[in-house]
């Protein structure tokens, strides 16, 4: 018990937001580590900082109101609570007068939390290797439940592959994009819009796409994302920023 309170406390100094964006991303894939670990153990609080860990979502909502990271880092403490108070969380690195700037912090921690949720699934070792794929399928469960439907707030439910609905669906309005700069490193252009999330939806399909597109191995349980770090993406795949 006191090493689950310990881990805990550490990871939350390497999630405080006042911390460099290196550090952060670094206690995103030891956070991701943890939770494989824990699974159906894990506790409320724990999936709230999961529902945290990307800004610029919706906070989740519980009894307690919104949860944010500041909050589940540092709990405002009540009225009653005037025998013992705990020390306050505090930055492990604040950001220095070097470190590069993240213009799409949403973006930038969706392709951390995505790039870890898969090639970080077999550093864990198990004596049951399946282990390996239900810690995979947790954080990706706990991925669709929290992120996926803000995401996608338009998609159905009520159709699949299997069963589809056939009926055209109603024209939905076009979102307007202006050009805003061309990347520097691939000179590909790179495009605004007013439409919230709209580049967060383009990263989640660019590494889906990236699946299919993986050479996958023959034998043994297959994890994407896991078999190799060559990134596979079609050009036509714009780069969009919101």
């Amino acid at each position: 018990m006191h090493f689950v309170v310990l881990t805990g406390l550490i990871l939350k100094k390497l999630l405080h937001t006042g911390n460099s964006l290196k550090i952060r991303r670094e206690g995103v894939r030891l956070f991701l580590l943890w939770m494989q670990a824990l699974q159906g153990n894990a506790l409320r609080e724990q999936l709230w900082i999961f529902a945290c860990l990307i800004p610029g979502f919706p906070s989740p909502q519980s009894e307690l109101g919104p949860r944010t990271l500041d909050n589940l880092v540092n709990p405002p403490l009540s009225l009653q609570e005037t025998q013992v108070t705990p020390e306050e969380i505090s930055p492990l690195v604040p950001p220095q007068a070097g470190d590069k700037a993240q213009e799409d912090l949403t973006g930038y921690f969706l392709e951390a939390l995505l790039k870890y949720m898969v090639n970080q699934a077999k550093s864990l070792e198990w004596k049951c290797k399946d282990n390996h794929e239900k810690g995979f399928a947790f954080l990706f469960g706990n991925f669709k439940k929290y992120y996926l439907p803000h995401i996608f707030p338009n998609f159905s439910k009520e159709t699949s592959l299997y069963h589809p609905i056939l009926e055209v669906p109603s024209m939905r309005p076009k979102p307007y994009y202006s050009v805003v700069k061309k990347d520097p490193e691939t000179n590909e252009a790179v495009y605004c819009t007013k439409e919230s999330l709209l580049n967060a939806r383009v990263i989640f399909i660019r590494w889906l796409v990236s699946f299919w597109l993986e050479p996958r191995s023959n034998t043994g349980t297959h994890i994407p994302g896991v078999d190799g770090e060559r990134e596979s993406v079609p050009k036509n795949i714009q780069v969009i920023t919101v």
